[in-house]
């Protein structure tokens, strides 16, 4: 199994941005030496969610300090960028890594409006603007001069210099929240990026992936190969006990997932004072699904359950009014950040021995890959250094063939 450090900086301050960048490269450069596979780098703006914001920008810089870890992309928010600048780019770093670099593409933010607007772009556009930029950054790599008439672009295109190092082009990979994308992929025999879901969701979610692939005629051999280039996101804390883990990984990810602090630095931001915000939380409620019964065990058994078959139900009927319609799929609620928060709930913490078994069951999947985010939301650089650290030399040499 390969590992990935995923770089995914928190930065609440923004006369801090800078020093969480650099802390962010010498995290890189950390993982470099201690034998990671890869390091993977997003793409989310104005917020401070993810402190680099530009990540082709950012990856200029690893594209250099990297010397044996391949760069990736988890994943470019393709809608923002212009393609043939975004091919043109992406074609450089591929030079600078000789080879190593891993292209995952998306739409762009399903929950993050703001980032649409701050680039003046429709955000129910963005999938079919997907769609183009991925045919033409192709084009655009594998072909000479070309010609292309879209909905969003019509360019008359010179051979794109520099051509890209590895050929026919960089491993393309496409960023999957939900069940209607991966269903895609698979009919398209293409890997996938799954974002954070719990061990079951991501069980089943292979399963139906794997049936389709079979279903849309690809063999066995197909199945695994696309399985070995895929990757799940996991938030991984690693520390000498699983008490002292869950005492730092905890709050770490609830903070880093929290919406209600997003909320109130937003209004105050646009001029609110403290009087109006809480007014605002006051005239506010949130939805939590409660089943109580004699025993936690007992509860346990009936709930999760039901839970998991109401969620997957009420995707169904979703699905099927955005079929009828022709409406576009929009990623379900269960499919936003922030909406797991337990361990095997797309976060991994313990002891060594105890983070180990949650990755020898998603090993048992058959999966490539696990894009770790080892530095959770406002973690101190240092404390992420030594999660990193206590991962690389106690956990990940377990599974190394």
């Amino acid at each position: 199994m390969k590992f990935g450090n995923f770089l995914f900086p928190d930065s609440r301050d923004p006369e801090r941005d800078g020093i969480v960048i650099d802390e962010t490269l010498r995290e890189a450069v950390l993982s470099d030496e201690l034998g990671i596979d890869v390091v993977w780098l997003g793409e989310h703006h104005f917020d401070g969610i993810c402190a680099y914001a530009d990540p082709i920008g950012f990856a200029g810089a690893l594209a250099v300090a990297l010397k044996r870890a391949a760069l990736g992309f988890a994943v470019l928010q393709t809608s923002l960028h212009h393609p043939i600048r975004l091919a043109e780019q992406l074609a450089v770093l591929d030079n600078l890594t000789k080879g190593r670099l891993i292209v995952g593409l998306g739409r762009g933010s399903s929950y993050n409006i703001y980032d649409y607007q701050g680039f003046g772009i429709d955000h129910h556009e963005a999938q079919d603007r997907l769609e183009e930029a991925e045919d033409i950054i192709l084009r655009a790599w594998t072909e000479g001069a070309f010609r292309h008439d879209g909905r969003f672009w019509q360019l008359d295109v010179p051979i794109l210099r520099p051509r890209p190092y590895t050929k026919p082009h960089p491993p393309l990979i496409r960023g999957s929240s939900g069940d209607a994308s991966l269903v895609e992929l698979a009919r398209q025999g293409k890997p996938f990026l799954m974002n954070v879901q719990s061990f079951e969701t991501t069980r089943r979610r292979v399963a139906l992936y794997t049936e389709t692939m079979h279903g849309a005629g690809y063999g066995d051999e197909a199945v695994a190969r696309n399985l070995e280039a895929s990757w799940v996101w996991r938030n991984v804390f690693v520390a000498e006990t699983d008490t002292e883990a869950e005492r730092i990984a905890l709050p770490a990810f609830e903070t880093m997932t929290r919406r209600v602090a997003l909320y109130t630095e937003t209004m105050h931001g646009a001029g609110y004072g403290d009087e109006a915000v809480a007014r605002n939380l006051e005239a506010s409620w949130v939805w939590r699904n409660v089943f109580v019964a004699e025993t936690d065990t007992e509860a346990e058994r009936i709930a999760l359950p039901a839970f998991e078959t109401m969620t997957t139900a009420r995707a169904e009927m979703r699905n099927r009014i955005f079929r009828d319609t022709g409406m576009r799929i929009e990623v379900p609620p269960s499919d936003l950040p922030g909406t797991r928060t337990g361990r095997g709930d797309g976060v991994i913490y313990g002891s060594p021995a105890r983070v180990a078994e949650d990755i020898a069951a998603l090993d048992r999947l058959g999966l490539g890959g696990i894009i770790a985010v080892f530095r959770m939301g406002p973690m101190p650089h240092a404390l992420a250094t030594q999660n990193l650290e206590l991962f690389m030399r106690q956990v990940a040499p377990q599974f190394r063939s």
